[in-house]
Formats: structure tokens, sequence, C-alpha cells
């Protein structure tokens, strides 16, 4: 993804103004040091990043009334499921549609499979943080 579009360089400008905005008041009120603003900005990013990554996932959800299932029946449509991936952001939780085969039973979660998100693995961004720490078993 090339995030270096006109459109994302005046998104990026808009949030760091607005949390500037957000900053620079508790900053005066409180009469903090530069390490703590950091702190305090990396907190609200880290937030941001959460929320920001479970809209995107939730958005990229496509809801069928059916889908075809991994024994190659149609397994219908019955709820959206919370699902949960580990992020350079932290746990991120998000809503997706969940499919039941009635020839085979196994629930089906189209979008977990398009991202490749099992219940044991991290993302990509997470894994390369790990690795470079060097904590193997964490994942």
């Amino acid at each position: 993804m090339d995030f270096n579009t006109t459109q994302a360089k005046e998104g990026i400008e808009e949030i760091a103004s607005m949390l500037s905005e957000l900053v620079v008041g508790y900053a005066q009120e409180e009469n903090v040091s530069i390490g703590e603003i950091e702190q305090g900005m990396r907190q609200m990013l880290q937030q941001v990043g959460q929320q920001a990554m479970g809209q995107v996932l939730e958005k990229s959800d496509l809801i069928e009334a059916s889908i075809r299932c991994q024994c190659q029946h149609k397994a219908n449509y019955r709820c959206r499921r919370e699902g949960m991936v580990i992020t350079v952001f932290g746990r991120v939780r998000y809503k997706r549609s969940y499919y039941i085969c009635d020839h085979c039973g196994c629930g089906e979660k189209p979008l977990d499979t398009r991202l490749k998100n099992t219940a044991r693995r991290g993302q990509s961004g997470f894994e390369a943080i790990i690795g470079l720490v060097g904590y193997p078993n964490v994942i």
C-alpha cells in the first residue's frame, strides 16, 4: 500500500494538528517534561491505531447471504462475531461475518481467511517487532 499520496498527507496533517492541540492543552496545565509528553502521545497514538485498525477491518468485511464452505457446499450467513488480532498497536478487536455450513457444520470467517488471521498468529508488523526484540515464544 502506498500511503504517500496527497490525500494521505493531508489526513496525517489533520490528525497531527488535532493531536497537538490535545497535548498542548495538557502540557500547559500539568507542567510536564518532554519525556512525559512523548509517553502520553505514544499512548494516544496506540489507542488511535487500535481503533482505526478495528474500523478498517470491520469496513473490509463483505457480508453475503452465503459463501462456499471448505467442503464445497453452501455456508449461510449467521451473524457478526468478534475477532481479535495482535498488531503493533496491541490487541485489536473487530466484528466480522460468520457463516455455518449446513452440510458439514463448519464455521467460516472469510475476512479472517482473506487476511490470514488465525488464532495462533500475530500480524507481520507485530511478528517483525517480536523478532527484533527476541521473544520467539510470544506468538
